[in-house]
């Protein structure tokens, strides 16, 4: 365990003293202290740097360049979803305790935008979704992002265990975000007062996202960032995006499918990723589960079948549009399988024919799929 002397912990008031009393209160919290000391510190060269440099801190730590895997890899199986999610929530608490949100240099290409009640860091230039946010709309995907809001509100409470403000965020509807890209959709749902598991592992996305979650403590409180990617399985891989639209991250395994996206394609690598099965991080209720993740999206739900054989997943909002036919048929089949209405314009239907989806003679979707689990909805006439 971090000790320090007594004066160590206030410095001076210095950003590095701001962080050691920060650290010192977060050591304090109980079950949060217990997860920092065991599963953070021994990760870090924090212990490496005494009271005496605090000051120095933030030059002596590696807070800010530690890894969701590492962090993850290192709880292991020890923990249950509800304390990963704690854990990642954490992580960036200690990101933000570092007090590097003010340093530009560290966000390159980078701009504060408004949305509404909170603030967040988009790409200043080259990236689509950017460009929607820092508009005079301030939107993107608003139709998808009301659906996600409208599902969250058909959450029915269950009895709550536990006492204080931190039972009942932990008891509240959860919202995983796959592919998070800057915030489109989490930031407008724990603004709305909802949890959310945000999933991004592009890391100049995963910068951007961090900071955004900084600049907004009310909502970061809200939020557990994993700066992953998932899949079906433990990996490593690429993520590759171009130039015209630099946040929009696609998956690549393999150092052969790596060289074929990216030669004489505009793509290029803008980073390593880690892989992580979404059932080996989740494993509770799922109120709205929505996918973005430019055709890995079958990957993801292969790396979720765990979870969605024993936890209640209510709600799916999913892209399907990479792969052609015969990737869509299989993501239908898919959902069909694992008990979802699936419709191809909102989460009140109307709803594809079962039978049609299972014989592949069903319309295909031209963006988005909507599932509902079944129990959940009246029978619609299919179409």
């Amino acid at each position: 365990m971090v000790s320090f002397g007594g004066t160590g912990a206030s410095a001076g008031g210095s950003k590095g003293g701001h962080f050691a009393q920060q650290l010192l209160s977060l050591l304090a919290q109980g079950p949060t202290g217990s997860l920092l000391q065991q599963y953070i510190l021994p990760l870090t060269n924090f212990s490496s740097v005494s009271a005496a440099q605090l000051p120095l801190l933030l030059q002596g730590t590696n807070f800010t360049t530690l890894s969701t895997a590492a962090v993850l890899d290192a709880a292991g199986g020890r923990l249950d979803s509800q304390q990963k999610w704690q854990l990642a929530n954490l992580h960036q608490k200690l990101f933000c305790a570092a007090g590097l949100t003010q340093d530009a240099r560290r966000l390159p290409n980078s701009v504060l935008v408004p949305q509404g009640n909170f603030s967040i860091y988009v790409y200043k230039d080259n990236d689509i979704v950017s460009q929607h946010l820092a508009g005079e709309s301030h939107s993107y995907e608003k139709p998808e992002v009301e659906a996600v809001l409208w599902a969250l509100r058909q959450y029915k409470p269950k009895k709550q265990h536990g006492f204080g403000a931190a039972a009942s965020l932990m008891s509240g509807p959860l919202m995983v975000d796959v592919g998070a890209n800057v915030g489109t959709f989490l930031f407008k749902v724990a603004d709305a007062g909802y949890r959310v598991a945000a999933f991004e592992g592009m890391p100049t996305n995963i910068a951007l996202l961090r900071h955004s979650l900084c600049v907004n403590p009310r909502l970061a409180e809200r939020v557990a960032l994993f700066g992953t990617g998932l899949g079906s399985a433990t990996d490593s891989c690429a993520i590759i995006s171009d130039h015209i639209n630099v946040g929009d991250g696609h998956t690549v395994c393999g150092a052969d499918e790596i060289k074929r996206r990216t030669t004489d394609t505009g793509y290029t690598v803008r980073g390593e990723m880690s892989i992580r099965r979404l059932d080996s991080i989740i494993a509770e209720d799922i109120q709205v589960m929505k996918m973005d993740v430019e055709g890995f999206e079958l990957q993801v739900l292969e790396g979720s079948e765990s979870l969605l054989a024993t936890h209640n997943v209510n709600y799916v909002v999913a892209e399907c549009t990479f792969g052609g036919e015969p990737r869509q048929r299989q993501m239908l089949k898919f959902m069909d399988a694992r008990g979802f209405h699936i419709s191809l314009e909102s989460f009140n239907g109307p709803w594809l024919d079962p039978a049609a989806v299972r014989n592949g003679s069903s319309k295909l979707p031209w963006n988005n799929i909507f599932c509902a689990r079944k129990q959940l909805v009246d029978k619609q006439p299919a179409v």
